[in-house]
């Protein structure tokens, strides 16, 4: 399901991608997907996105992670607004990850990072700044 629902029912919350399937959870397969879901509702006449990540590495995953749901949200709202609701808007996303960690290669690099941010060096936002933790 995702878009025909939107496309008919304004306040469907049954527009879901769903990233993991049966053909994952088999016996010897290691390629097991971060991403669970993706669920696109209209709220306030604003197109939410909510994406549910079973794991998620704070170096790589995140940076990829973040853009390609934000890139998804806004071919949805495009389609959406196209097709039939002209005066949608794009909302919030709701990024939920059961567990967002860094792994041990990365401490040096995240260590000198937070240096560099209290020397005021560092240009950079915090995270909370960037994206809605909930």
């Amino acid at each position: 399901m995702g878009f025909g629902v939107l496309l008919n029912d304004k306040d469907s919350r049954q527009a879901v991608i769903n990233f993991n399937q049966p053909k994952h959870k088999q016996k010897g397969v290691k390629d097991f997907p971060c991403t669970e879901t993706l669920t696109f509702l209209i709220r306030d006449n604003k197109l939410e996105v909510i994406n549910k990540m079973r794991s998620n590495d704070l170096i790589y995953g995140f940076s990829y992670n973040i853009p390609w749901f934000s890139y998804l949200q806004g071919r949805m709202l495009g389609d959406l607004s196209n097709k039939k609701h002209s005066s949608l808007s794009r909302g919030e996303m709701y990024h939920q990850p059961t567990s967002l960690h860094v792994y041990e290669r990365h401490f040096d690099m995240i260590e000198n990072v937070v240096k560099e941010y209290e020397k005021g060096f560092c240009m950079s936002k915090l995270l909370s700044d960037v994206v809605r933790v909930d």
